[in-house]
């Protein structure tokens, strides 16, 4: 009969997290080929035409002068929805509005046009940053504008 020593026990034990811990180095620095992260990459016309986020059950879809918000399987959060159209009551589900964006300022302006199908003409302005990808800070949350080519597998 052949007994194991428990110092040998631990050092395949080792070996088996290291394989691990380089296994996933290796998987996070390929999808980081896919993505660009973190940085300070200036917010761009250019970066928010096109691109398309659905995250946190918000999806925003940039096109080169519009902009459509909407809730994914519900409302937009309470909080968005008054950051861009000032009430949240009723519940909103989808928001129109031309965008223009002042680098400079880190402001992306909106002009709504329609909530939930109904015509409303509101101007808004939201605080814009780069902070890897290009994100939507309304203060208690944040909302990423990331290119459909970088979400594709």
């Amino acid at each position: 009969m052949t007994t194991t020593h428990p110092a040998s026990v631990k050092l395949r034990h080792a070996g088996a997290l290291g394989a691990l811990v380089i296994a996933g180095v290796v998987v996070g620095c390929q999808d980081r080929k896919r993505m660009t992260v973190g940085g300070d990459t200036p917010v761009t016309t250019e970066r928010l035409e096109g691109a398309q986020v659905s995250r946190g059950g918000v999806a925003w879809t940039f096109d080169r002068s519009m902009v459509v918000i909407e809730g994914e399987d519900g409302p937009l959060p309470a909080g968005l929805a008054e950051a861009i159209v000032g009430d949240a009551s009723p519940p909103i589900r989808r928001v129109e509005a031309a965008w223009r964006l002042d680098q400079q300022a880190g402001v992306l302006h909106l002009a709504i046009s329609s909530v939930d199908g109904e015509a409303l003409e509101r101007e808004t302005a939201l605080p814009i940053r780069p902070a890897g990808h290009v994100r939507i800070d309304i203060g208690s949350r944040q909302y990423n504008i990331i290119p459909r080519a970088a979400q594709s597998p």
